[in-house]
């Protein structure tokens, strides 16, 4: 909406008040119709790949918008960002605050087989900072072959 990244200063200040705006308006209705309405912090991938894909049919090729295949939903980090774990749950965190109808995050993190000191670091993080999230690791299979593991992709 501003064309910031709500991860910048001037971003975030934006998506709280927006956030906030919009809980706010969800509390009014509620008193209003005695009908429940709540914001729903979730991914929700399926919708995102479906509205950008009708979006981009109806209005072409919009730079960060629509060319990506994809909307980053609700109040996620776009996952092409750079930025660690820890930084984008904590970053989330306050928007899971703001979100009456139920929240989710995810982090993306390597094959963890070899490091479970490190997988349970981040499950004590989640625990102690966050309403709700998980983390999806690397988990190939080969049906061809059945090799279960990591399968690296170079592009030699």
């Amino acid at each position: 909406m501003t064309g910031l990244s709500h991860t910048t200063p001037e971003g975030e200040k934006f998506a709280l008040k927006l956030m906030t705006h919009l809980k706010e308006t969800c509390l009014r209705w509620k008193k209003e119709t005695g009908i429940g309405f709540a914001l729903y912090g979730t991914p929700a991938e399926s919708l995102c790949y479906r509205f950008a894909k009708l979006d981009k049919k109806q209005f072409g090729d919009i730079k960060d918008v629509t060319d990506k295949g994809y909307y980053t939903n609700s109040y996620h980090i776009d996952v092409r960002e750079p930025i660690d774990a820890f930084k984008k749950l904590t970053f989330e965190s306050q928007f899971q605050k703001i979100s009456s109808g139920g929240v989710i995050s995810y982090v993306e993190v390597p094959n963890m087989q070899k490091n479970v000191e490190a997988l349970e670091t981040m499950i004590k993080f989640i625990y102690d900072n966050i309403q709700y999230a998980e983390f999806n690791t690397k988990s190939d299979y080969c049906h061809e072959c059945k090799y279960d593991g990591e399968i690296i992709v170079n592009k030699e």
